[in-house]
């Protein structure tokens, strides 16, 4: 069997679709399922490393962006997609898959376009709760929609829509606290605070906490992802408060790796993130008490949308960008931890909203479509 893999744009679009990839090798391993090549199509990988440990034959195809800001390049990427469009259905042709598996964004519609010519079976994956233009668009025509979202859903044909929670690879959800102890150096029995913006960061977020460092280390051990490009300046910043109340305590990385991410979750008593489709699974997955901090600039305002979702669950708080201030965010952290009761609750709300076996079953759909037996 052949399957043809795309999306990654970004790391929300990458990594449950990775997830996806690892849990179809699993499953079609259980099954003895003898010949099974995996393909990866995109214009450049958001992880190439990933893509090579998990088996994927990478496939370069060009794919343009749609913006909603003037630019040069608005003029250039309608050609950079039309070539992409040619160089997939070449690729389709000398490959024939028997399935194509989209998790939507600008890199997959080249795929996508040369998928629906060759009229290949296509599942499709939406992690947020409002669709983007490439799934709505594909969702027209595709065999199977899995939503993450079950508000998702009403975007969709209602005969081919399921929903399945977002993929999560396995790794994210492997805990070993005690490794995690040693790996962040938290040591004490104070209760942990995982603040995350995900590998690019989240300056917002970082200045703010930067703010009220001093009254968080009276309080918490901090785990706090700042982002690869923030280190050098989160450094400078926070080494004067470092110096008065001691490094113990705060606990700072650039970017983090699903192992990583896990022990983070693990050792977490409340998590301050991003409210992007994949971090909320996560998130769900590990049942922690959440506040959310939606990305203001996301396409369709989706990421508000997802954290209303989720603090409606009953899972956790956001705060909007513009409500956002280090005032605020530390009234809300200690309310949390004054109300134990209250952190309790959510935590199990979250459990409930958690969908951890999103990959196995997507894989179990894919390697279905691809087998032919659909109707």
């Amino acid at each position: 069997m052949r399957i043809v893999f795309t999306g990654g744009g970004t790391g929300g679009h990458f990594y449950p679709m990775l997830a996806v990839a690892l849990a179809v090798r699993q499953r079609a391993a259980d099954m003895r399922l003898v010949e099974l090549d995996m393909f990866y199509f995109g214009s450049d990988p958001y992880r190439p490393d990933l893509v090579d440990a998990t088996g994927l034959k990478f496939r370069r195809v060009f794919a343009g962006k749609r913006r909603s800001y003037i630019s040069i390049q608005n003029f250039i990427d309608p050609f950079k997609t039309a070539l992409g469009v040619v160089t997939a259905l070449w690729y389709m042709l000398s490959i024939v898959p028997d399935v194509v598996f989209a998790k939507g964004g600008f890199d997959s519609f080249p795929t996508l376009m040369a998928a629906r010519l060759f009229r290949i079976p296509v599942i499709i994956h939406e992690s947020d709760a409002v669709p983007g233009a490439v799934n709505r668009w594909a969702g027209r025509w595709a065999d199977r929609i899995a939503v993450g979202f079950v508000e998702a859903a009403q975007y969709f044909p209602e005969d081919r829509v399921a929903h399945t929670g977002i993929p999560l690879r396995a790794e994210t959800l492997q805990e070993d606290r005690e490794a995690a102890r040693q790996y962040f150096g938290v040591l004490s029995d104070r209760p942990v605070l995982f603040i995350t913006g995900g590998s690019q960061g989240a300056k917002i977020i970082n200045d703010a906490v930067v703010e009220i460092l001093d009254q968080l280390l009276g309080r918490f051990e901090v785990i706090h992802q700042v982002g690869t490009a923030n280190v050098e300046e989160m450094r400078y910043v926070t080494a004067p408060i470092l110096r008065e109340k001691g490094e113990a305590f705060y606990h700072m990385a650039g970017s983090l790796e699903a192992n990583q991410m896990s022990g983070a979750y693990a050792l977490a008593d409340i998590v301050v993130a991003r409210a992007g489709g994949t971090t909320i699974a996560e998130i769900a997955a590990w049942g922690k008490p959440a506040i959310l901090i939606p990305l203001a600039i996301a396409a369709q305002q989706h990421q508000k949308k997802n954290a209303y979702i989720y603090a409606t669950a009953g899972a956790g708080i956001f705060i909007d960008e513009e409500n956002l201030t280090p005032t605020v965010l530390w009234h809300e952290l200690k309310r949390f931890m004054d109300e134990p009761d209250r952190m309790r609750a959510m935590a199990e709300a979250a459990k409930k909203f958690a969908r951890r076996d999103a990959a196995a079953v997507i894989a179990e759909e894919v390697l279905r479509l691809g087998s032919h037996e659909h109707s």
